[in-house]
This record gives structure tokens, C-alpha cells and sequence, in this order.
């Protein structure tokens, strides 16, 4: 297994999760990795 780093930069092309495989939940999907991103910037204080 490869271990990543996930960051502000890198989520876009990154899989977060195995609900990509399902239609109905691609917008929650990009909604938490659009979440994910806000909360990397407040924690490097950007």
C-alpha cells in the first residue's frame, strides 16, 4: 500500500473514499473533499 500526503494541493487528484464508485454520491463526495481542503488551510493558518 502507498502512503500519501494528503494536502490542500494534492486532494483534487487523490481518492478519498469508495463512494466514488457510486453516482449518487459524487457530490457528497467532492462537497467533503472541498471540506477537507478549508480545513488543511485553517490548519497551516492560509
Amino acid at each position: 500500500m502507498k502512503e500519501i500526503k494528503l494536502e490542500d494541493k494534492n486532494i483534487r487528484d487523490e481518492h478519498i473514499c469508495c463512494a466514488i464508485s457510486d453516482k449518487k454520491s459524487r457530490d457528497g463526495y467532492e462537497k467533503k473533499k472541498e471540506w477537507l481542503k478549508s480545513q488543511f488551510r485553517k490548519l497551516i493558518g492560509t
